[in-house]
């Protein structure tokens, strides 16, 4: 038996377990088993990779943080890596680093379309819908241009994704892993738009999950904590600029809640949260 496990600081963790006959599961794990290995993330990414006798596997938003972390372990464990980024200086960084690498933004159907196009009709063993953006502040002043946004990449782009590569999946018997977060969990004051999005995903998971048993796909969600990636950073500079650019009266009824969020990021991204790529 040989596993390949998803390293976050959440209660479940998911692998990809290699059985006698090279067949890859996706387990859950309680946390702290130690026989976890690392992962990595990257921004609005397609990832596809090849091992021979194990099939391919696809992990969206591979340009940094967890994502980055899955698909560099994964090259080092043999798989052969096609990289679909929404930025051209992620293509040429990636290239580098040995992946074949292509422009993929989630929320833009063509470049799904052209990314469903170059992995073709080969059988998938598994899909990591790991993109992600995060959008803060109180409700009371959220745009809605800014919760659509976020419901756009963190839900409706998982979905987008998914359907683009669900016969793949049903062809290879494969399994999809949808990368949620604490927050789709337990719901934190000026989060609000992150957080819905999570919850949303969460039981989007739970429906795909009942729906394609049936058909040989299992559906699996992971819920990291406090992770050390760029979205951690963002996530500050986001509050920061609330509190700074809103209002009078954001500051005069959400100034506490603001800076109290503010103190618990940075500690996690100076501090407390864990590295994706140990």
């Amino acid at each position: 038996m040989r596993d390949l496990r998803t390293h976050t600081n959440s209660r479940l963790l998911a692998a990809l377990e290699f059985d006698d006959h090279d067949s890859p599961t996706l387990v859950p794990m309680p946390l702290g088993d130690r026989r976890i290995a690392n992962v990595r993330t990257v921004g609005l990414v397609l990832l596809v990779m090849t091992m021979s006798g194990r099939g391919r596997v696809i992990v969206t938003g591979a340009s940094t943080g967890i994502g980055e972390a899955t698909a560099l372990h994964l090259r080092d464990l043999g798989f052969s890596v096609l990289a679909g980024v929404r930025r051209a200086e992620d293509v040429e960084r990636l290239g580098d680093h040995g992946f074949t690498a292509m422009r993929l933004d989630v929320t833009v159907p063509d470049q799904i379309a052209a990314a469903r196009a170059q992995v073709g009709n080969q059988p998938l063993v598994g899909l990591i819908n790991n993109a992600g953006i995060t959008r803060s502040g109180p409700l009371e002043f959220v745009s809605v241009e800014d919760m659509r946004e976020q419901l756009e990449v963190n839900v409706i782009g998982q979905l987008a994704v998914t359907q683009a590569f669900i016969d793949g999946l049903r062809a290879g018997r494969g399994r999809i892993v949808n990368v949620g977060s604490i927050s789709g969990v337990l719901a934190t004051p000026m989060t609000g738009p992150y957080v819905t999005s999570k919850f949303a995903l969460k039981r989007m998971t739970d429906v795909l999950r009942r729906e394609l048993l049936q058909q040989g796909i299992d559906v699996v969600m992971v819920e990291p904590g406090g992770i050390k990636t760029p979205l951690m950073s963002k996530t500050t500079r986001e509050f920061e600029r609330v509190h700074r650019d809103g209002p009078p009266e954001l500051a005069l009824r959400y100034g506490a809640m603001i800076r109290t969020a503010i103190e618990h990021t940075t500690k996690i991204d100076r501090h407390t949260g864990l590295d994706p790529m140990r």
